[in-house]
């Protein structure tokens, strides 16, 4: 009788254990963040108000999120004929443990002196959970601090 308890208290247990890891494995967001990253960028060449308040809902509120008048300030100058092609991108978890989508970019933009410049870039996306869809870190906060040193020399 007690064997019998016994077992029927680990399986239970067992059962509670499963249901609990199984829950807290969020699906990943349909979109995925290269796509996200696209239309982003596509909404910012279009500009106008509709797009560009179409693209500021993309930005994650997790660390900052802009005022309107600051987004509209700061990708005001993005050229429309800027062509994005997306190189390759992951999904990691940062030191917070939170996932994170590192896209890697390949930009050309028409340059001043005439044709192209090329460059490649990285952006971050942060897994929003209340959505279930990646926003943009548009603001770098998942950056490591590692990064703006190398970046910056330094």
């Amino acid at each position: 009788m007690l064997k019998k308890t016994f077992k029927k208290l680990v399986g239970l247990i067992i059962v509670v254990l499963l249901i609990g890891c199984s829950s807290s494995q969020q699906k990943l967001p349909e979109e995925t963040p290269e796509k996200v990253v696209e239309r982003f960028f596509k909404l910012l060449g279009e500009g106008g108000p509709s797009s560009l308040t179409e693209a500021r809902k993309m930005v994650s509120d997790k660390y900052y999120h802009p005022t309107e008048e600051n987004f509209k300030k700061w990708v005001d100058q993005y050229p429309s004929s800027t062509e994005i092609k997306n190189l390759q991108s992951k999904i990691i978890k940062d030191k917070r443990d939170e996932k994170i989508a590192q896209v890697t970019l390949e930009y050309s933009v028409p340059s001043d002196f005439g044709g192209t410049y090329t460059a490649k870039s990285s952006m971050n996306l942060i897994l929003d959970h209340k959505s279930n869809s990646w926003k943009i870190d548009f603001t770098a906060e998942t950056l490591p601090e590692e990064t703006y040193k190398k970046e910056g020399g330094g």
